[in-house]
């Protein structure tokens, strides 16, 4: 019986699960756990992936990623290939470290990424570990609260759901981490390969029972992006599609400056902090908030032509 098939597409959003062989151990002291995290670190950066969340338990590991180049399975491969390799090295033993294969669920971005973010900083408390996720060090809570800073996580994404103020959007998703809806989260990924809407899950659905091929575009809109970009290159290209400077790009409130946000947020891997700072040292909520209405602005047709002259660069 053949494997299921992967679906993959620029800017999928997976629940990665993968459980030791046998249930047996994957990490059996601090160093496994670190090898890990530098493996996921230099794999993100490698396959221009983005961790929006991770918890590490003895025995398997949860994440929560989108693969900006639709590389899900060559991305997974050197991970645990690599930290397989290491682990059988360091305590002396061959044969497979994880279970067979890995478990991808295909995740519906804006409905369910912050309540599986939650249902993930969560494991080491459901599994009685720890009592608070704060507690646990081997899991992205710790950035998320900024009590750590191991830059694999971005939680930006979803603490700017949570209010304008670091010290706001701390207090809430800590209160939001305290309701607990595991039990439902669970019913959700259980023996499914992907979680949404049903117009989401009707289009996943679709394109795997036609193979994976030629549907792809219906869920990524039809655009696949080339390769994540320099920031420096989508400055210069915003600056020569609106015929100014690539100075005035950074730091003169506009229209131009907007559109260089939107693109480097869409067509790079910088988190929303980095590109604060790029653009004169302004909150991360503030860059948010701009690109989000720029996204409004693209609907009009002046606009999507400029976005197409300068996406002609990057995208194929």
């Amino acid at each position: 019986m053949s494997r299921p098939i992967r679906i993959e597409y620029p800017g999928a959003v997976y629940h990665v699960i993968s459980r030791g062989d046998a249930k047996e151990k994957i990490f059996r002291d601090a160093a496994d756990y670190k090898k890990f995290l530098d493996v996921i670190k230099k794999a993100k950066r490698r396959y221009g992936a983005i961790v929006y969340a991770y918890a590490l338990m003895p025995n398997h590991y949860h994440l929560l990623i989108e693969t900006t180049r639709a590389n899900l399975a060559r991305l997974m491969h050197c991970v645990q290939t690599t930290y397989s390799v290491y682990y059988n090295n360091r305590h002396g033993r061959t044969g497979h470290v994880f279970q067979g294969r890995y478990k991808a669920i295909l995740v519906e971005k804006d409905n369910y990424l912050l309540r599986l973010s939650r249902y993930i900083h969560l494991n080491p408390v459901r599994a009685k570990m720890v009592k608070r996720p704060q507690d646990y060090i081997w899991s992205s809570f710790g950035e998320y609260s900024g009590l750590a800073d191991s830059h694999i996580s971005e939680p930006e994404f979803v603490m700017e759901s949570f209010g304008s103020s670091s010290a706001e959007s701390i207090r809430k998703y800590a209160e939001f981490c305290g309701i607990d809806d595991s039990e439902e989260i669970k019913k959700l990924i259980y023996g499914q390969f992907v979680i949404g809407s049903r117009e989401f899950t009707d289009k996943v659905k679709k394109i795997r029972a036609a193979g994976g091929k030629n549907l792809s575009g219906e869920i990524s809109g039809g655009r696949k992006v080339k390769t994540r970009n320099s920031k420096d290159k989508i400055i210069n290209e915003t600056a020569r599609a609106y015929g100014v400077t690539a100075e005035k790009v950074l730091k003169k409130p506009g229209l131009p400056r907007q559109t260089a946000m939107y693109l480097i947020r869409k067509h790079t891997d910088m988190k929303l902090k980095d590109i604060a700072e790029m653009f004169g040292g302004m909150h991360y909520t503030a860059v948010n908030k701009t690109v989000m209405r720029f996204e409004k602005k693209a609907q009009l047709a002046e606009i999507r032509i400029k976005l197409g002259i300068i996406e002609a660069v990057f995208v194929k």
